[in-house]
């Protein structure tokens, strides 16, 4: 069996880090685009049958350009 590990830098870390970096009140419009991405990786995963089961802001990483990645699927589930 080939287990491949794929990794990406994400220079702001995760969201719960990021939240206490900022150290200010988040305009609605930054709040709507994280979340929107958040929503977005769950459509991928429904379509593909994956049930991530440990979503958190440790898990949710944020690159320098504001995209946000969905991380950790040791807990993850594959459903039909």
């Amino acid at each position: 069996e080939l287990l491949e590990i794929i990794m990406e830098y994400c220079e702001d870390g995760d969201l719960l880090n990021y939240f206490k970096k900022k150290n200010k009140q988040f305009s609605p419009q930054e709040i709507l685009r994280i979340f929107k991405q958040i929503v977005q990786a769950f459509i991928v995963m429904n379509v593909k049958g994956v049930f991530h089961r440990d979503l958190k802001p440790e898990n949710i990483l944020i690159t320098k350009g504001m995209v946000i990645k969905v991380a950790d699927f040791g807990c993850a589930r594959s459903v039909n």
